[in-house]
């Protein structure tokens, strides 16, 4: 029998080393070739930024002429790949799915210095489940915000460089910080919990960690500093504060409060005793799991098998078994688990991993707090809130959580083995059943000039009617949201305003709005029916955009009308008879 050659060897190491990146691109690859982009829906975010790149590739000015919330970078660099690509559906999905692909690869990397290889194939299965192709607007491969997936993958580079045993590479420092800031010049609260995460190298309590810091946060301001000035620079502060614009708005409008108290997981009255439930059944679980690991390394000691023993007899004397009955969302500790990461990296850790851990836990807790107890998979923040701490979740069950219960020896092994196989099967059963929302089976297809959208039956008919009365070229206003409207059929959207729902646009707002399209009054009108249960309003004009209602109503005549919206044409022009 032939043996090996030792090149041979390291090069079958180094093809398994990188087996967990290679799986995630084979498999995705694949469920996106399955999919065949049936996941695009422009209907809400993903056509609200469609349209934001759209017209940067147009010339218009962020925050003068279209009013956004975010950092510039990304809106600019997306805009930027248009000029050059078109603004077409293959364009929107490649920039998206690349985007999302990137970061994962990134948490992997990131990953790859506490975790086995088998473990680290765990993690893709996880993040594909719960993150990149989570159901509904969360999924990441078209997420709520493209900026929020570029400010992932600038924080996870950031953190890449975070490593205290090489003082000499002074350089690391200040690319950490440059990449903290763009983030924040992507996703503003993102990048804040980049530089914090970054801040737990001063736990080192040394010399070489508070210089590493200290160039690091002069990198960060550097950036940061550059893009403030084109900010001011790109519009006065009235607009800027119109677009709401962190830090010149540093609280969300009151009337976005009940939205997130929904994506919080906090609106349920009974969220406390489902919280408490699920921490619960996870030490219940965890305990099982010590148990399988001492009797699997046989380890007879005391202090090994003592602890989950006790906390198992006390979850059972605490009425634990009563919530087998129900359903356990261990998502829904997410964030908590991010902070216990960081937190049990202190106590348990190894001192040369310790900092790292505990920036990981930080940066994963503080971008999840949006979604902070919620159970929820498929809503517009979960696959942002979700990325970054499924890798905190590994993190601690296979490292952290063996060494605290059965303690560290030969059943912490065997425990971090029967956890590492577990997760890999649930993980992966997610990640499976997770493709198929790339295919929503309730969407139908509609063709543009743009590309192929996959939409609900009553968006299909307001697109429809769209295409029969609208012209290229011709002016348009879209409420209360664009939905892409702009983009696939060529028109120019006359209103700074994407969103024109409670909290973007009050009745002041309204009526300097009438005031401008006075001035500049759009050739078509588009209004979808959508209600707002999360604000708790009705359709557009009823308890919301009065104004702005009633001056369509004055100057506009509906020329289509179908159960999911109408089409309107100003009086005095040309019109085509209503369907």
């Amino acid at each position: 029998m032939s043996r090996r050659s030792p090149e041979t060897a390291s090069r079958a190491g180094r093809v398994v080393a990188w087996l967990p990146e290679i799986v995630l691109v084979v498999f995705t690859t694949a469920a996106g070739l399955w999919g065949r982009g049936r996941w695009l829906d422009p209907i809400g975010d993903a056509g609200i930024w469609w349209s934001f790149i759209y017209r940067l590739a147009h010339g218009e000015r962020l925050y003068r002429d279209v009013f956004i919330q975010f950092g510039p970078l990304s809106p600019y660099l997306l805009s930027w790949g248009a000029r050059i690509f078109g603004a077409s559906a293959t364009y929107l999905l490649a920039v998206c799915w690349i985007g999302a692909i990137v970061a994962a690869l990134l948490l992997l990397r990131l990953a790859r210095r506490f975790l086995t290889t088998f473990e680290r194939l765990a993690l893709v299965g996880l993040v594909v489940a719960v993150s990149l192709f989570a159901p509904g607007p969360g999924r990441l491969v078209l997420p709520y915000a493209p900026a929020a997936v570029h400010a992932l993958a600038f924080s996870l580079g950031a953190l890449l460089l975070l490593d205290l045993r090489r003082p000499d590479r002074r350089w690391r420092g200040w690319v950490a910080g440059a990449l903290a800031g763009l983030a924040l010049l992507s996703k503003q609260e993102i990048g804040v919990a980049a530089i914090a995460a970054l801040g737990a190298s001063l736990l080192a309590f040394s010399k070489p960690a508070w210089t590493w810091f200290a160039r690091c946060f002069a990198g960060f301001l550097i950036v940061v500093g550059c893009g403030a000035a084109f900010v001011f620079w790109s519009a006065p502060i009235e607009s800027l504060r119109a677009s709401h614009l962190w830090p010149l708005e540093p609280r969300p409008p009151a009337r976005w409060d009940a939205l997130y108290r929904i994506v919080a997981g906090v609106n349920p009255v009974d969220w406390r005793s489902q919280y408490l439930g699920s921490i619960e059944m996870l030490l219940f679980y965890l305990s099982l799991l010590a148990l399988l690991g001492i009797l699997v390394a046989r380890d007879w000691r005391r202090r090994a098998w003592v602890p989950p023993v006790v906390l198992l007899l006390l979850l059972l004397i605490g009425g634990v078994m009563s919530s087998l009955n129900e359903w356990f969302h261990p998502i829904q500790l997410s964030m908590t688990i991010a902070f216990a990461v960081a937190a049990l990296a202190l106590l348990l850790a190894n001192p040369e991993d310790r900092i790292p851990l505990v920036a990981i836990g930080i940066f994963a807790g503080l971008v999840a707090t949006r979604t902070a107890f919620s159970t929820n998979l498929g809503g517009h923040y979960s696959g942002i809130g979700h990325f970054a701490t499924s890798l905190t979740w590994v993190l601690f069950l296979f490292l952290l959580a063996p060494r605290l219960m059965p303690g560290p020896g030969k059943a912490a092994e065997s425990t971090r083995r029967a956890a590492a196989l577990l997760v890999f099967a649930i993980a992966w059963y997610g990640a499976i059943l997770s493709v198929r929302s790339l295919a929503p089976p309730s969407r139908v297809s509609f063709e543009t000039e743009k590309g192929r959208i996959w939409v609900g039956p009553r968006a299909r008919r307001v697109f429809d009617g769209i295409r029969r009365v609208a012209r290229k070229g011709e002016k348009v206003w879209v409420l209360p949201e664009t939905n892409g409207v702009d983009v696939l059929f060529e028109l120019v959207n006359v209103s700074p305003y994407e969103w024109h729902v409670p909290g973007w646009v009050d009745e002041k707002a309204e009526h300097k709005l009438v005031a401008a399209l006075d001035r500049n009054p759009p050739d078509l009108v588009v209004v979808f029916d959508r209600s707002f249960p999360e604000f708790k309003i009705g359709s557009f004009g009823v308890g919301y955009d009065l104004v702005l209602a009633a001056w369509i109503e004055r100057n506009y005549l509906v020329v289509d009308s179908s159960p999911g919206g109408k089409v309107f044409r100003r009086r005095g022009t040309t019109t085509i008879p209503a369907s």
